[in-house]
Formats: structure tokens, C-alpha cells, sequence
């Protein structure tokens, strides 16, 4: 029977995740001889495995309904959350959307359009002279702003180095803005 020290080192390290070999260097080191640590292996890897008792069993249970509960959940949510953006454009394109509703489209155009511009400026480290370049590498379309049925307002300054993207909300200029320039440094993507 080999040492109960040595078996529970293996067990310890072998739980850890530690490779077998790096176990058996580190022993050798502390000076185990090569026959003990071969018969100490051979105990713990012909050891039964510990079977889960009934309240564990019953506990990942429970663990494992409620992630397939939260995954449908999450996959409802998506479900809905498109069938509620389709009815709201398809109420834009038909001229009912309220306010509210064009509001919304457009800060999801205007996300869009930013994702796009970012894309561009990982791949060029400077962002597009008109959005046009975007399409269709990095956007399908030029999305409009639908509250006002036209274009977002595109600026880009210093040769690329940042830009301005603007829609009017209530009669005034709302702006997003970025650059590829913080506290003076360039971004490194």
C-alpha cells in the first residue's frame, strides 16, 4: 500500500488539474522514489469514481432546469424583441408609427451606422470619408433617419481621424461623435 501523504498529493493535484507528469517531476524532486510514485499512481488511478450523493444529484438538477429555463427565456426575448422591431418599421414604412416608435428605429440606425464606423476604423485606423464606403463590407444599407425620412448628417475631420453623426431631434442637432484619438494618443486596437 503506498503512502497515504503520497496518494493524497496525486489526488490533491490530480483535482487541480495538474499533469501527471509535472506530479511525478515534483515528487521525484522531493526525493519519492520512482517505484513509490509508480504504485501510488497506479492506487489512485484505479480509485472508483465518487458518485454524486441524492441531495447533489438532486441540486444539479435544479441548477441545470433553471439554465435551460433562463436559455429559453433569453431565446423568447430575442424572438420577441424582433417581432416587435419588424412591427415597428413596418409601421414606419407605412406612415402610423408614433413618435416614440421613430425615435427608437432611429438610435437604432444611428447604433448601426457607428458599428460600421468602428469596423472601418479597426480595419483602416481612420474613419471613412462618407458613409457610402461602408456599404457592404461593414452595413448592408444606409439606414435614413426615420423621424425626419432623411440621411444622417456624416463629418469627418482631421483626414480620418474623428467624426460627427448628427439627426435632428425636436428641431435641434443631436450629435454623436468619435475619435481615433484619446488624451492625445491613438487607439491601438
Amino acid at each position: 500500500m503506498a503512502n497515504q501523504k503520497l496518494l493524497d498529493y496525486i489526488r490533491q493535484q490530480m483535482a487541480i488539474g495538474t499533469a501527471k507528469e509535472n506530479i511525478k517531476k515534483s515528487l521525484a524532486a522531493s526525493g519519492w522514489a520512482q517505484p513509490d510514485i509508480q504504485a501510488a499512481f497506479s492506487t489512485v488511478v484505479s480509485e472508483p469514481v465518487k458518485k454524486r450523493g441524492v441531495v447533489s444529484q438532486i441540486l444539479h438538477g435544479i441548477f441545470y432546469a433553471f439554465g435551460i429555463l433562463f436559455l429559453l427565456m433569453m431565446i423568447g426575448a430575442g424572438v420577441l424583441t424582433v417581432y416587435v422591431l419588424n412591427h415597428i418599421k413596418s409601421n414606419i414604412e407605412n406612415g402610423t408609427a408614433t413618435d416614440s416608435q421613430k425615435s427608437l428605429y432611429t438610435s437604432i440606425n444611428a447604433a448601426l451606422i457607428q458599428g460600421g464606423l468602428l469596423s472601418f476604423n479597426v480595419a483602416n485606423k481612420k474613419y471613412p470619408d462618407s458613409l457610402q464606403e461602408l456599404v457592404p463590407q461593414y452595413i448592408q444599407e444606409i439606414p435614413t433617419d426615420p423621424a425626419t425620412g432623411q440621411p444622417f448628417l456624416y463629418t469627418v475631420m482631421d483626414s480620418g481621424a474623428w467624426y460627427t453623426l448628427c439627426t435632428i431631434k425636436n428641431g435641434q442637432d443631436a450629435c454623436a461623435t468619435a475619435s481615433t484619438i484619446i488624451d492625445g494618443k491613438p487607439l491601438d486596437y
